[in-house]
């Protein structure tokens, strides 16, 4: 999806040596690499930034969604693009897992990605078909413990939040039979047409399912309860210890030159903060949560030991 702006010109560039600013510059084109479906919450967040970045610069600013192997497509394509300040990679925790799961990645996730922009962090939530059985999260749990590795669970692939909680809940025992799909559009309407009982996904691809009621929240995995869905339980409440805060975040390819980075984070940072954009954000149960380069980059260098320990200790494999 591509969106055509008016120029507005000197938002970002400060007055320079002509020569400089033409070696700095990045081309009036920007491709924002979602590394899952459409329809899932990342694509439209993508859409959502696509929008206001191509009012605000003047660019034509392209989505590009690049699915497969947990969002490793998406990520190796970002990593190997030119450092020029025309592709950026939205994405979350899959980019942290991805070293303890795929041994053998094209790309490495500090070495050939510099953070950019955290931006915002959602809940997963675990929903099901109005006729499922099991009426709550908790005779769930009940079902997979009895007969392990026989309840199906959907999740966005490996390496996704919904795949990381069912690491945690196999370390309490609990093993579903887990089933992939390339993002939460996909997964939430197999659920929709019963081709499959339940899945994890994010709250902002669930919610208007939930709220039409073709689909049923059983619980978030947040360590609170949502202010979207405060009615839900989260999965702490039933099997302690198992909670995932989930994060969303832009980022460049490795040696981007210092000057473009910093205009292209001065654009995403004046449009996270738009009133219009909050709003939005709220309004589709994003929580804002705006963080520079280094508190990207200290969130991955936490993120990448956490989930390698969690992912050994769960034996958790990629087919």
């Amino acid at each position: 999806m591509t969106f055509t702006r008016r120029s507005l010109a000197g938002l970002l560039l400060a007055p320079a040596v002509a020569s400089r600013r033409a070696r700095a510059q990045p081309a009036r084109a920007l491709r924002i690499v979602v590394p899952f479906a459409p329809g899932g919450s990342l694509d439209i967040l993508g859409r959502l930034y696509a929008r206001h970045l191509g009012e605000r610069l003047g660019w034509n600013v392209v989505v590009e969604n690049r699915s497969g192997a947990g969002g490793n497509l998406g990520a190796d394509l970002v990593a190997k693009a030119r450092p020029d300040g025309t592709t950026v990679l939205l994405t979350s925790e899959p980019l942290a897992v991805a070293p303890a799961l795929f041994p053998t990645l094209p790309y490495d996730p500090l070495r050939d990605l510099q953070p950019m922009a955290l931006v915002a962090r959602i809940s997963q939530v675990l929903v099901t078909h109005p006729g499922y059985p099991p009426t709550n999260f908790a005779a769930m749990v009940t079902a997979a413990r009895a007969a392990p590795e026989t309840v199906l669970l959907g999740h966005t692939g490996p390496g996704s939040p919904g795949s990381l909680i069912a690491a945690l809940l196999m370390l309490e025992g609990i093993r579903f039979a887990l089933v992939p799909y390339r993002g939460g559009g996909p997964l939430v309407q197999d659920i929709v047409a019963g081709n499959i009982p339940a899945g994890i996904m994010t709250l902002p691809a669930a919610l208007p399912f939930v709220r039409e009621g073709t689909v049923k929240a059983y619980a978030v995995s947040s360590t609170h309860r949502s202010l979207f869905a405060p009615e839900t339980p989260t999965t702490g409440e039933v099997v302690p210890g198992v909670t995932l805060d989930s994060w969303q975040g832009f980022f460049l390819p490795a040696n981007t030159p210092a000057e473009i980075a910093a205009r292209l984070n001065a654009a995403f940072t004046a449009t996270t903060q738009l009133p219009a954009v909050r709003d939005w954000l709220l309004g589709q149960a994003f929580e804002p949560d705006f963080g520079g380069p280094a508190e990207l980059g200290t969130l991955m260098a936490t993120e990448i030991p956490r989930w390698r320990r969690i992912v050994q200790a769960a034996g958790l494999q990629t087919n």
